[in-house]
């Protein structure tokens, strides 16, 4: 397949994808919409909210707020309130564990660069 087909074909599975995501409930996607604001809220914020601890209870929050009829601020307010501080500390540990992996990843590439250039160094000498 030509690199032009695949761009087309990517592009077409693209739209879909993104036509798809909009046909979702208006409760789930401003559920979805709530929980994004509230990533982008906090500055160090994780990517996202599954697996941490406080999951269940932001989730919580938001369902609180819509079926109560808040606005979109209000419910987001009140999820700050409620969960701001465990939240940013979520996205501190997200950081950390980011940054060991990548301070990791360079040293192993350092180890093996150094193992190639002894080689060559090696081969040179004899």
């Amino acid at each position: 397949m030509s690199n032009a087909l695949l761009g087309l074909i990517a592009a077409g599975l693209l739209v879909l994808g993104l036509g798809a995501a909009g046909c979702s409930s208006d409760a789930g996607t401003r559920a979805e919409r709530i929980e994004r604001q509230l990533l982008v809220s906090c500055s160090c914020h994780p990517k996202k909210i599954d697996g941490l601890p406080l999951e269940g209870a932001i989730r919580e929050t938001i369902r609180e707020g819509i079926a109560a009829g808040q606005s979109d601020d209000e419910i987001l307010w009140a999820a700050l309130m409620a969960h701001g501080n465990a939240l940013l500390s979520a996205g501190v540990e997200d950081v950390e564990v980011r940054a060991a992996a990548a301070i990791a990843g360079t040293g192993l590439a350092l180890l093996l660069a150094l193992g190639v250039l002894l080689m060559q160094v090696g081969r040179e000498r004899r």
